[in-house]
């Protein structure tokens, strides 16, 4: 298994939908609910891996497993820094969920999967690292910037090509080999940053216009 990032762009907040599995910014409780946490799919860099069913329907398992949530940072820890004064809170409450994308000018509804971020009272003011509250500020540049953040996963994982049956590498209709499947072997936290490859939105504006 190796350790990986994945980085998902934003999309609008509009208001919340009813119901225990709300969708958006809720100020009041300090909470961003059901933001996107992965996607069906292949990532958006060309050829990096691909989530399938198997691998959302773990990872929302993996993800509840955590009695208090995983842990969330604004970024991610680097070689220099372990994300101490950037903790967010906690994400918790995974679940399967449809979010409407617009790939090549085409509406299309897609399996992911969603969970609330819980935002910490610490979160709520000005950190030693940062002089701004980072939870107000995750808050306050979804509903005004939302292409400008995105949720991002932290961890572990095991690859498996696609394979004909000669045993050769599968490929696509360009003949490029097809992306590795991601099979999460553990999970160790959802990030906020600010460029995403495993989502199209943070937020998905358009599941909230049924609710």
């Amino acid at each position: 298994a190796k350790s990986e990032w994945l980085r998902a762009r934003s999309a609008p907040s509009i208001g919340a939908r009813s119901g225990l599995n709300k969708i958006g910014v809720d100020r009041e409780n300090n909470r961003i609910n059901g933001f996107i946490v992965a996607q069906l799919g292949a990532f958006k860099s060309q050829g990096r891996g691909e989530f399938n069913q198997q691998a959302l329907e773990t990872i929302v398992q993996m993800g509840n497993q955590s009695a208090a949530g995983l842990k969330s940072h604004l970024a991610h820890a680097t070689l220099s820094g372990d994300g101490i004064g950037t903790f967010l809170g906690r994400a918790s409450n995974y679940r399967l969920d449809n979010v409407s994308v617009t790939k090549d000018n085409v509406n299309t509804t897609l399996l992911a999967v969603r969970a609330d971020l819980q935002l910490d009272e610490t979160a709520m003011k000005p950190t030693p690292k940062m002089h701004s509250a980072p939870g107000k500020y995750v808050m306050d540049l979804t509903e005004s910037d939302p292409e400008a953040l995105g949720a991002s996963l932290v961890l572990k994982i095991e690859e498996k090509y696609r394979q004909e049956p000669d045993g050769t590498l599968s490929k696509d209709a360009d003949g490029e080999t097809l992306p590795p499947l991601w099979f999460p072997t553990s999970l160790h936290g959802i990030d906020i940053v600010s460029v995403g490859d495993s989502t199209d939105a943070m937020l998905d504006a358009t599941g909230l216009r049924d609710s």
